[in-house]
């Protein structure tokens, strides 16, 4: 793989706030199960924190417990997941959780996690959805703060793009095209559109579950990972769709890539205006 070109146009961000106040959970929200790729048993304490706190994993299993910032600096590049890194420690698969709390607005949160890896549930964004939701959300005595980008940035990677665009007002829209050429018809080419101010991420992007070709699948357990998932609990797509399942949504798999890049983004530390 070549390696990734950048260009800036020239690169910019402004910090900054918004009239919108910070929001917490009211009480802890529990999330427990086998992470995605590792399989160990996990279990996650999403508590409430105060404003200015951000988004902050501590590894309570570990004596000392190690706390990791969910911030860009802190990832450590790995296929298939985003992983976060403090010193020697590692904390896997963090996307669905980081896409959950984006897309509930959840600003200040300390997520204590018992493992090396965050439950995976069905592979959606709803096992951690819905306890937050149960939990309740409250609104703090400050302003959310934001990334306003100033101007455009742009990465490829081969015949992957990603463009990043300055917005007039506020909020963030984010297009995606997933297209995996006119050789593989088991996932045609889909696009979406999702404004978090005109759409319910809850009902329309955190139900889709990640995927993944029947060769990808093989290839995966072959090399040891994922290996306590079977057909049944994973979305598979072989020849005739999926294997032993079917798609939540006609275009499940462009509603997943969004749920990802969601997550990823708010690595930021703050959502990103764009």
């Amino acid at each position: 793989m070549k390696p990734i070109a950048t260009k800036v146009l020239p690169t910019g961000q402004l910090r900054g706030t918004t009239v919108d106040p910070q929001r917490t959970l009211a009480r802890v929200a529990t999330v427990r199960g086998k992470g995605l790729m590792l399989g160990e048993e996990a279990v996650l304490e999403i508590t409430p924190a105060p404003p200015g706190t951000g988004i902050i994993f501590e590894r309570v299993d570990l004596n000392p417990s190690v706390t990791i910032p969910a911030l860009v600096t802190h990832v450590l590049p790995k296929p298939r997941r985003t992983t976060l890194r403090g010193g020697d420690v590692t904390i896997d698969t963090i996307e669905h959780c980081m896409s959950a709390l984006a897309g509930l607005r959840v600003d200040n949160a300390i997520l204590r996690l018992h493992g090396p890896e965050l439950p995976c549930g069905d592979g959606s964004a709803l096992p951690f959805v819905l306890p937050i939701c149960e939990a309740g959300l409250i609104e703090q005595d400050a302003p959310r703060r934001v990334f306003r980008l100033r101007e455009a940035i742009v990465v490829e990677d081969e015949d992957s793009m990603i463009a990043a665009l300055p917005r007039d007002g506020e909020g963030m829209e984010i297009s995606y095209d997933l297209d995996y050429g006119a050789k593989e018809r088991r996932i045609p080419r889909q696009t979406m559109v999702f404004d978090p101010s005109r759409s319910d991420y809850s009902t329309d992007i955190a139900p889709a579950r990640t995927f993944s070709l029947q060769e990808e699948a093989e290839a995966i357990w072959a090399a040891g990972l994922c290996r306590h998932l079977t057909v049944r609990d994973a979305l598979v797509i072989g020849d005739n769709g999926p294997i032993e399942n079917a798609f939540r949504f006609s275009d499940e798999p462009v509603r997943h890539k969004l749920l990802d890049v969601l997550g990823d983004l708010y690595l930021a530390g703050r959502p990103v205006q764009c």
